[in-house]
């Protein structure tokens, strides 16, 4: 630690003020009965390594879990003040333990020696890899230092991470309250059981715990009653009223649900639910099955706001959701293996919501997904607002308070009698269109022109710099100088290029410009700028 604090002064980085006072405060998160960090520890490409090396890229290959992104690595990171996670695993695959680390830092240099954005808790460096310390006595050390269970004194195996100096939002009663948020059909199920302090959040407690941690929730509807929550995400393993919905084509979804909707919100009376089974063909290979996703609704209580979540596999969804919900409670489950695996896939690095792009695309290509590849993902993006509309009734109808807000009249400065002016009609500025457009290429980047600009000639500026974890990532020599790379490019002056930045003058419409030579086992940041 006291290696890092020393980098951190030298590379002008904030140090936490209870260092100076020979203070040190950490985080433990440790699982269990878990297969830690597996892979041969002499090759790069292994799974041992990803995990330390390579930031957005996980050796989760299947899709099938939660994770499957490498951003949780990176989460721990961010979660420390000083950048630096420490880790100890015990192997299922060889029942071995290791010890390994990394921060963040600055690039600098010492006399001769250019020191890298990455430092690692290890004995030596070996070629791309690093030798770590295997000594007993330092394993014991670190292990018993950092509080860490013992994996061999109780004979189990998983991945313990300890994380220096976390932020001060990082107390118990926030995270327990994200936990139970984000993962309560886990925790009602039995799956997933957290110890934090002295605090066990299981099945059995989630009920006290919630109420007493109730002031850190975030989410506005469940904070409001989240006892109401639980009771809602517990009646879906109870004989509840279903309703199947059988969607079979799905460019046209509404057909199939609308007469399925139009019983229920006859049937659903106030404080009472019901299920929704929906089955979605999806096609994988040269096979077609129908997936499930359940759905539970039940009426929203009066004076209370609605409950909009779905669930992947267990994990909730944030951004997967009605964009205005009301009058009904409705809860998404993926669980089934098929469309959760796809799903998975479809969530991009941070596990938020359901996205298309390229990346994502060639991902479900790989795994055997068919075209149309986004169908699928597009009718559960869709279901939230499409179930909340047919439940709300024929709204065919014209709703003239929509103009309100544009016609309305000011009363701020009108005394009794006098005309009424109306308030001016707002103007809405559609915003203009960069001129740069970036798609990746198999080890780099190809930065063309979006055709949806107009005003050419431009200069172009890119900057590129390898992924570290913060939001703007430090580059260092040791990365890479664009100078070495294969940079090949159309429709502008000849590229200006210095250290890790690129400069083009006279721009146009075809523009096209290739830079490849980048390591293909890291994830690139490209920063576009217009001159």
């Amino acid at each position: 630690m006291c290696d890092v604090m020393d980098y951190r002064t030298r590379c002008g980085l904030s140090i936490p003020d209870p260092w100076h006072q020979n203070r040190i405060s950490w985080l433990v998160v440790q699982d269990y009965n878990a297969s830690g960090l597996s892979g041969d520890l002499r090759q790069r490409t292994s799974d041992f390594w990803n995990y330390w090396l390579n930031f957005g890229q996980s050796n989760k290959t299947d899709g099938s879990v939660r994770g499957g992104r490498g951003i949780g690595r990176v989460t721990f990171l961010i979660a420390s003040q000083i950048q630096t996670v420490i880790g100890y695993t015990r192997r299922v695959m060889d029942r071995k333990s290791h010890i390994c680390g990394m921060a963040v830092l600055k690039p600098i240099e010492t006399g001769s020696d250019f020191h890298a954005t990455h430092a690692y808790l290890a004995k030596s460096a070996h070629h791309s890899i690093y030798h770590l310390h295997s000594e007993p006595e330092f394993q014991k050390m670190v292990i018993e230092g950092l509080r860490f269970n013992d994996y061999r004194a109780i004979n189990d195996t998983g991945l313990a991470l300890a994380i220096p100096y976390p932020h001060r939002e990082l107390k118990k009663a926030s995270i327990l309250a994200a936990s139970i948020e984000n993962f309560a059909p886990t925790i009602l199920d039995g799956t997933l059981q957290l110890n934090v302090d002295d605090i066990a959040l299981n099945r059995n407690s989630i009920r006290t715990v919630i109420d007493n941690v109730k002031a850190e929730i975030r989410d506005p509807s469940i904070k409001d009653d989240p006892q109401r929550y639980l009771d809602l995400l517990e009646r879906n393993s109870t004989n509840l009223p279903t309703y199947r919905i059988q969607i079979t084509d799905p460019t046209n979804v509404r057909d199939a649900v609308g007469p399925v909707l139009s019983k229920v919100s006859n049937k659903i009376e106030r404080n009472r639910s019901c299920r929704l089974d929906i089955l979605i063909p999806l096609k994988r290979a040269n096979s077609v099955s129908n997936s499930i996703l359940h759905a539970l609704v039940a009426r929203t209580p009066k004076d209370k706001l609605s409950l909009d979540r779905f669930f992947r596999g267990g994990m909730c969804l944030p951004k997967v959701r009605t964009q205005k919900p009301k009058d009904f409670d409705l809860l998404f489950f993926a669980n089934e293996n098929q469309i959760s695996r796809y799903l998975n896939l479809c969530e991009g690095r941070a596990h938020l919501d359901l996205l298309e792009s390229k990346s994502i695309s060639e991902q479900l290509r790989r795994h055997s997904y068919s075209t149309p590849i986004y169908g699928v993902k597009r009718v559960v993006k869709s279901l939230p607002t499409m179930i909340r509309q047919g439940l709300y009734g024929d709204t065919t109808k014209p709703d003239l308070a929509v103009l309100d807000r544009f016609f309305s009249v000011s009363m701020a400065s009108v005394g009794p009698g006098a005309p009424r002016q109306p308030d001016a009609v707002p103007t809405f500025k559609r915003k203009a269109p960069t001129p740069f457009k970036v798609s990746t290429l198999k080890d780099g980047v190809r930065i063309r022109a979006n055709t949806q600009f107009r005003k050419w000639p431009v200069r172009l500026r890119a900057r590129f710099a390898y992924a570290d974890g913060r939001r703007s990532p430090a580059w260092s020599r040791e990365d890479f100088l664009l100078a070495n790379l294969a940079i090949i490019h159309r429709s502008c002056d000849e590229p200006i290029v210095k250290e890790n930045v690129i400069s083009a003058g006279n721009c146009i419409s075809s523009l096209s410009i290739d830079v490849t030579g980048f390591d293909a086992n890291r994830e690139l940041v490209v920063f576009l700028y217009e001159d």
